[in-house]
C-alpha cells in the first residue's frame, strides 16, 4: 500500500454512498501501512456484493512510480449475521491500526467481529509446525508470497512470523515489475541479501509466473533461516 490515505478515502467514500458501517484495521511494520481488513457491515449481501464490485472498479492506490492502480488482491475472507442493535452502537467510520495476528484476533473479538480468517497459502498446522519454511535435500524450502512493482524490495512480515511461526508464507514487496524474470530475479537478490549466501544458493522451484514461489536456499538450515530472518532489523 502506497498511498493509505487515498485507499481510504476510496473505502470511506463507497461505504458512505451505500450506507454502511466501516471499519478498517490496518497492519503496521516498520512505520508502513502493508495491509488492510475491511469490516463492513452490511443490510444484506446485495449490498455488500455492489460495495466489494465497486471497490474493485476503481483506482484505490498508486503504484511505485506514483499513477494511480486498482487493488488486485482484495477477496472475502469472513462472513458473519449481525443483529442490528449490534450495528446502532457502532460509529459510520472507525481506524484501527495493529502489529500482529495476535492483536488483530483481539481487536475484532473486542468489536464483536469474530475471529480473521488465515492468509491464502498451506493450510496452518495444528501442531505448531512451521509451514513457511520447511526442511528438504541439502538445504530449506520457502514459501513465498510477493507484491511486485513497489518502491523497495524489502520482507514485510516479520512481526507476524515472529508471534505466530505457522503464518503460511514469508512475504515480499518488490521494486521489480512482473515481466520477464524480473520480479523473480530480485526476489532471489532479496534473499540473497537478507540471508547473507551467494544467489547461486537461491533457486525457484515452482510459481515462476504466480505472486505465490516456492524457492530453495541450498546449505541453510530453516532454523538458521528463521534466526537470520527474524533477527534482522531488531
Amino acid at each position: 500500500m502506497n498511498d493509505p490515505k487515498g485507499y481510504t478515502k476510496v473505502l470511506e467514500r463507497l461505504a458512505k454512498e451505500e450506507g454502511l458501517t466501516l471499519e478498517l484495521f490496518y497492519r503496521v511494520e516498520e512505520a508502513r501501512y502493508r495491509d488492510v481488513h475491511c469490516v463492513i457491515d452490511a443490510p444484506d449481501r446485495t449490498a455488500s456484493a455492489r460495495f466489494l464490485k465497486q471497490f474493485r472498479a476503481q483506482n484505490v492506490d498508486v503504484d511505485r512510480c506514483g499513477k494511480p492502480c486498482r487493488e488486485r488482491k482484495s477477496e472475502v475472507v469472513h462472513e458473519l449475521p449481525l443483529g442490528p442493535a449490534a450495528v446502532e452502537q457502532r460509529p459510520a467510520l472507525a481506524r484501527t491500526e495493529y502489529a500482529s495476528p495476535g492483536e488483530l484476533a483481539r481487536h475484532l473479538a473486542a468489536a464483536g467481529h469474530g475471529p480473521p480468517v488465515a492468509a491464502r497459502g498451506p493450510a496452518r498446522a495444528a501442531t505448531g509446525e512451521r509451514l513457511w519454511a520447511a526442511a528438504v535435500a541439502g538445504g530449506t524450502r520457502l514459501h513465498v508470497c510477493v507484491c511486485p512493482g513497489r518502491r523497495a524490495s524489502e520482507l514485510t512480515n516479520r512481526e507476524e512470523l515472529r508471534e505466530d511461526p505457522r503464518a503460511p508464507a514469508l512475504r515480499a514487496d518488490l521494486c521489480a515489475p512482473p515481466r520477464e524474470g524480473e520480479a523473480n530475479a530480485e526476489l532471489v537478490r532479496l534473499l540473497s541479501s537478507e540471508l547473507r549466501v551467494p544467489t547461486a544458493q537461491v533457486s525457484l522451484l515452482s510459481g515462476g509466473r504466480s505472486r505465490d514461489k516456492l524457492l530453495k536456499i541450498a546449505g541453510v538450515t530453516p532454523d538458521e533461516v528463521e534466526a537470520i530472518l527474524l533477527a534482522a532489523q531488531d
